[in-house]
């Protein structure tokens, strides 16, 4: 199956599972995850899902919904789960993503809490997805990441994000210097608030998010910045799946 496409009303599913959400303005929060196949980056650092979202399974929706029926996420996400759509790079599949969404609510008579994890390259389609996501968390990369700037920086989306209310910002912070290199290619020429973004370390294993903690915070609290804890890390030694 070629990997960046899904048959009619399916989608290539990498992974689904119940957990916390571990990261950004939300963090904490029972949440269930629906992770796709595919992404339009391939960052050099380590990615913690590529080694799961480079894989996937094709299900219809109705497959889906019935899996989650039997484990019982759907009576998660009824109790007040989120639902966070996430990658990979799920805006590569918006239309599907819209289309299940509408499928969900027409079988279940509700619909979720939504968050979708985008690394902010993709617009969204006017009178799509948008209607339905409560939240987008966006996590725009750096040169840390070894992607060319051409490629990780797209204005017009980017623009679209900041001017959202529904948007926050993670930037994966590896050294003190990154702090600058975000506010010349992001913070400053988008004009986005310091209300709205989270510093992350980057991390895979417990130990690097001790050693990194400490001044991250201190960056955060010299620029007015959010922290951005990684949960899944701190309490589990794990980066997805957990």
């Amino acid at each position: 199956m070629p990997f960046e496409k899904s048959a009619p009303d399916s989608l290539n599913v990498a992974e689904s599972f119940y957990s916390l959400q571990g990261e950004g303005r939300t963090v904490g929060v029972p949440s269930v995850f629906l992770r796709l196949q595919g992404c339009n980056l391939l960052c050099k650092w380590p990615c913690d899902t590529i080694p799961v979202w480079r894989h996937g399974t094709q299900k219809t929706f109705l497959e889906i919904l019935r899996e989650w029926a039997v484990n019982g996420i759907i009576q998660r996400l009824h109790d007040g789960a989120h639902l966070i759509l996430t990658g990979g790079e799920p805006m590569l599949r918006q239309r599907e993503l819209f289309k299940f969404i509408q499928v969900f609510f027409d079988n279940l008579n509700f619909t979720p809490y939504i968050e979708v994890e985008t690394n902010a390259t993709i617009e969204p389609e006017r009178d799509g997805l948008n209607l339905f996501v409560n939240q987008w968390n966006c996590s725009p990369k750096l040169s840390n990441s070894g992607m060319a700037k051409s490629r990780r920086i797209r204005p017009k989306a980017m623009q679209y994000f900041t001017d959202s209310p529904k948007a926050t910002f993670k930037f994966v912070i590896d050294t003190p210097q990154d702090v600058a290199e975000m506010m010349e290619d992001y913070i400053t020429p988008f004009n986005i608030q310091a209300s709205a973004v989270y510093l992350m370390p980057e991390c895979v294993n417990r130990a690097e998010l001790t050693e990194k903690t400490r001044w991250v915070a201190e960056l955060c609290k010299e620029h007015g910045f959010n922290f951005g804890n990684r949960l899944q890390i701190a309490v589990w030694n794990e980066t997805t799946g957990c």
